[in-house]
């Protein structure tokens, strides 16, 4: 389940980015548009006035006609501009809609995740706890089946009582105990 969250963030992400690049790529291409349209609009002016009447000047009038059509044609261009600066804030707008939707699911995602880490490291704790009590146990039971088995053979009379301290016998049996844990 984490694992397909995680796949649709990393899409959405590549979504975002992919956004971002088409954003940046219209507005090159307005730019190149904008700087083309002038370069063409200077190069025929100087060759009109030029090749039309070769002894007017540049600071010379333009004709109605001429007038109409640069209007008309900045018109358009600024229509054209205005509808591509509404699709690119569209663009930005849904860009900016889905990024607040991943951010909200990656919060999300973290945040269980954190929980999910903390359980883990919760369980880890307890298990380790268990073994070193299960381990103690089992230290435990040996240790008390192995004085039940000398305790019995005494009790048989296998083995000669040994005239000792309590403390000299302790560390007999610690000693017997030991030996055979080696082996």
């Amino acid at each position: 389940d984490i694992k397909g969250m995680e796949k649709e963030i990393k899409k959405m992400k590549q979504r975002l980015e992919t956004l971002n690049r088409t954003q940046e790529q219209l507005v090159r291409d307005m730019e190149l548009s904008i700087h083309k349209r002038e370069d063409i609009a200077v190069k025929y002016r100087n060759s009109k006035h030029s090749s039309s009447r070769p002894d007017a000047t540049q600071k010379d009038y333009i004709t109605k006609g001429e007038m109409t059509k640069k209007i008309n044609a900045a018109k358009r261009h600024l229509a054209q501009l205005e509808n591509n600066t509404r699709e690119t804030i569209k663009a930005v707008e849904n860009a900016r809609t889905e990024l607040s939707a991943v951010r909200v699911m990656l919060s999300e995602t973290e945040a269980e995740h954190e929980s999910i880490v903390k359980e883990t490291n919760s369980l880890q704790q307890e298990i380790s706890t268990k073994e070193f009590e299960l381990n103690r146990l089992r230290s435990l039971c040996d240790l008390q089946d192995e004085i039940l088995k000398r305790y019995e053979a005494l009790n048989k009379g296998d083995i000669p009582p040994v005239q000792v301290s309590a403390r000299m016998e302790f560390e007999v049996e610690k000693e017997a105990v030991a030996a055979k844990s080696t082996m």
